[in-house]
C-alpha cells in the first residue's frame, strides 16, 4: 500500500513538471515572435534572393529527372523475354497431324510442332540427333544401329523407347496403313535390340539412308499399337487426340469458324518436359486460311507473328512493311513438269522432247520475279552427281515442230485449221495438273501458252493442295503434273526415276521405265565413294536427257515473313518447309525493358 509521504512526493513532482512545460511554452512563443514575426520585414527585402535559390533547386531536380530518363533509354532497351503466344498463318487446312500421314503444308507444320523424328537438320543443314543420339553402320553398309535417348517422355508422361520406333516403321510398311512413306521403307527390316537400341537392316547398301531417319516422325506404340493397321488413318489421334514428343502439346483444333475465309485454328501449349530445352513461348496458334489475301491482311493488321508459303504476288504487299522481314529460304527441291510416260499421248519420247524444247524458262523466271534459280538437270547444281556438260534439252521451236511432224501430229488443212495438231482424228491435247499454292498456277498457265505455239491444246487444272496428294499424285491420276519434289541434303534420284517406284503410291511420277537408268541408280546409291557415285549418276543424266521424262524448271524457296519483334528464328537453306521449326522452342515474341547488350 502507498503511504501518505509517497503520495505527497508524487503530487509535488507533477506540479513541478507542469510549471516547466508552461515556462517552455512561454519561451517558445517569445522565440517565434522575435525570430519569425520580428524579422518578417527583413525577409521581404531578400525575397529575390530566396526565389532565385528556389528556381535553381527546381532546375536541378528537373535536370536529374531528365538525365535519369535519358540514361534509361541509353542503357535499357526492349529485349525478348519468355512467355506470350506465337501466332502463325498458313494457306490450306489441317486434316491429319499424324507424321506418317501428313502431306499438305499445314498438316506437316502441325505435325512438326508436336512430333519428332529420330534425326533432324540443324541451321547448317547437317544431320543431327533428335530422338536418337547417334548411329553406327556395319562394314558392308547394310545394317544401321541407332541409339535412342533415354530421357524422353511422350506428352502423356509415358517414356519413349524402342517399341515406339519399331511400331512406327512397321505401321508405315503395312499396306493397309496407306502411308505415303510406304514405298521408301518397303524392304527394310526394323528390330528392337533393347529399350534404347534399334537396328535397320537394308537389302543393299544405301549411302543416303541416315537421311531417311529424319523424315516424318515417331508415333506412340502405347496408344496406337493395339489398332488394326487399317484403322490408323481414321483414328481420332490424327485430328483431335495427338500425343507426341515435340515442343508443343495439343490443346484443341477448331475446324469450323465464322469467317468463311479462314480454314481453322490449331491451339498448342508449350511442353513442360521437352527434351531439347525449355519452350520460350507459352502457346503456339497455327491459323489456316482459304483466302491468301485475307491471311496477308491479318498479318499486316498485326494479328499474326508470321505467315508462310507465300507467292510472288504477296511480296508486293509485304516487302514494304517496315515492321516485318521477308525471307526466301532456299529449298533442296526442284519444281518439275512431269510427263506421265504411260499416257497414250506422252508415251512417245518424241512428243515429250518436243514439249520440253518448247519451254522457255525466261518468262517463267519473270513470273517469280527472278527469285528462284533456273535449273537444267534432275540433280541440283550444289549436289553430288550434277554435271554442267549433261543437261536437259534446250529451247528449239523449229526442232520441236519437226519432231511433232515426224511423229504424225499435223495441222488440219484449209479453213479447218484451228491451230491444233491432230493425229488419227484426235487432237494433241495435254492437261497440266498443279496445286493452288506458291506460284504453280501462273507457271502452269505460261507453259500452256507456250505449248499453244506448236499446236498443242493445253489445259490447266488447279487442285487444292490437300486434295492433289490424295486424288492425283498418289494414284498417278494426271497427264502432266507441275509439282516440286524434295531431294534432301544427300540426293537419291532412285526414288523418283527407278522403274520399281512407278505405279500407284510410287514416287516415280513420270512412270519412266528404262533399264539403263535403273542400273545407274541402283549402283549410285550403293557406292560410298563420291567419285564412283558421281560416275554412275552421269550415266543416269545422259539417259534421262534422251528420254525427257520431265522438265526441270527452277529451285524454289519457301517464302516466309516474320514480325521484327520475333527473335530466335535463324534463316537457312531447308530440305522441307517445316524444317524452319528446328529451333522453334527458342522463338520469342514478348519483350520487356532490359540492359542493352554490348
Amino acid at each position: 500500500m502507498v503511504n501518505r509521504y509517497t503520495r505527497l512526493r508524487i503530487r509535488r513532482r507533477f506540479r513541478n513538471q507542469k510549471k516547466s512545460i508552461s515556462k517552455a511554452g512561454e519561451q517558445a512563443g517569445e522565440q517565434f515572435e522575435n525570430q519569425v514575426l520580428g524579422r518578417w520585414d527583413r525577409l521581404k527585402n531578400v525575397r529575390r534572393f530566396v526565389a532565385g535559390w528556389l528556381v535553381l533547386v527546381g532546375l536541378l531536380i528537373v535536370g536529374v529527372f531528365l538525365q535519369g530518363r535519358d540514361l534509361d533509354s541509353y542503357y535499357l532497351t526492349e529485349v525478348p523475354v519468355p512467355g506470350g503466344t506465337f501466332r502463325e498463318g498458313l494457306v490450306g487446312e489441317i486434316s491429319n497431324m499424324n507424321p506418317i500421314f501428313a502431306t499438305s503444308a499445314a498438316d506437316r507444320a502441325a505435325s512438326k510442332l508436336q512430333f519428332n523424328a529420330l534425326f533432324t537438320y540443324n541451321e547448317d543443314n547437317r544431320l543431327v540427333g533428335d530422338l536418337a543420339s547417334r548411329f553406327t553402320v556395319n562394314e558392308d553398309g547394310t545394317i544401321y544401329t541407332v541409339e535412342l535417348r533415354n530421357d524422353i517422355t511422350w506428352h502423356d508422361g509415358e517414356p519413349f523407347n524402342a517399341d515406339d520406333v519399331v511400331f512406327t516403321y512397321e505401321a508405315i510398311q503395312h499396306p493397309d496403313t496407306r502411308s505415303f512413306l510406304n514405298v521408301a521403307w518397303r524392304d527394310i527390316t526394323v528390330q528392337k535390340k533393347d529399350d534404347s537400341t534399334v537396328t535397320f537392316a537394308l537389302p543393299n547398301a544405301f549411302t543416303p539412308f541416315p537421311h531417311s531417319l529424319a523424315e516424318g516422325g515417331i508415333i506412340p506404340e502405347h496408344i496406337l499399337g493395339s489398332l488394326d493397321p487399317s484403322q490408323l488413318r481414321g483414328h481420332p489421334f490424327n485430328t483431335s487426340e495427338p500425343v507426341g514428343t515435340g515442343p508443343f502439346v495439343f490443346e484443341d483444333l477448331l475446324v469450323e469458324t465464322t469467317d468463311i475465309a479462314a480454314g481453322g485454328q490449331l491451339r498448342l501449349e508449350a511442353s513442360e518436359n521437352y527434351h531439347r530445352g525449355d519452350v520460350d513461348v507459352d502457346n503456339f496458334i497455327l491459323t489456316t486460311f482459304v483466302d491468301r489475301e485475307l491471311m496477308v491482311e491479318r498479318f499486316l493488321d498485326g494479328e499474326l507473328a508470321s505467315i508462310g508459303g507465300l507467292t510472288t504476288a504477296d511480296r508486293d504487299a509485304l516487302i514494304t512493311d517496315l515492321e516485318s522481314t521477308w525471307y526466301d529460304l532456299q529449298l533442296n527441291n526442284i519444281v518439275f513438269l512431269f510427263f506421265k510416260s504411260s499416257d497414250q499421248v506422252l508415251a512417245d519420247s518424241s512428243v515429250r522432247i518436243a514439249l520440253s524444247k518448247t519451254i522457255n524458262q525466261l518468262p517463267i523466271h519473270g513470273i517469280v520475279e527472278n527469285r528462284f534459280p533456273i535449273l537444267d538437270s534432275p540433280i541440283l547444281p550444289n549436289q553430288l552427281g550434277y554435271s554442267e556438260d549433261v543437261i536437259q534439252v534446250q529451247p528449239d521451236l523449229a526442232d520441236a515442230n519437226k519432231r511433232l511432224d515426224e511423229a504424225g501430229w499435223a495441222y488440219l488443212e484449209g479453213d479447218a485449221n484451228d491451230g491444233i495438231r491432230y493425229k488419227e482424228g484426235a487432237p494433241l491435247q495435254v492437261e497440266i495438273i498443279t496445286q493452288n499454292s506458291d506460284d504453280f498456277p501462273d507457271v502452269a498457265r505460261e507453259i500452256a501458252r507456250q505449248w499453244s505455239e506448236i499446236g498443242v491444246k493445253a489445259e490447266v487444272t488447279v487442285v487444292n493442295e490437300t486434295d492433289i496428294q490424295q486424288n492425283n499424285i498418289s494414284p498417278h491420276n494426271y497427264q502432266a503434273l507441275l509439282f516440286g519434289i524434295s531431294f534432301g541434303a544427300d540426293p537419291d534420284p532412285f526414288v523418283y526415276w527407278h522403274s520399281s517406284q512407278s505405279g500407284v503410291n510410287g514416287f516415280n511420277l513420270s512412270e519412266i521405265e528404262n533399264d539403263i537408268i535403273d542400273e545407274a541408280l541402283e549402283s549410285g546409291r550403293t557406292r560410298s565413294d563420291p567419285e564412283l557415285r558421281a560416275a554412275k549418276y552421269l550415266t543416269f543424266l545422259e539417259e534421262w536427257r534422251k528420254n525427257a521424262p520431265a522438265f526441270a524448271l527452277y529451285r524454289p524457296a519457301y517464302s516466309y515473313v516474320q514480325r521484327n519483334n520475333v527473335s530466335g528464328f535463324v534463316p537457312s537453306d531447308l530440305n522441307t518447309p517445316e524444317q524452319r521449326y528446328y529451333q522453334v522452342h527458342r522463338w520469342r515474341v514478348d519483350t520487356d525493358l532490359g540492359v542493352r547488350p554490348y
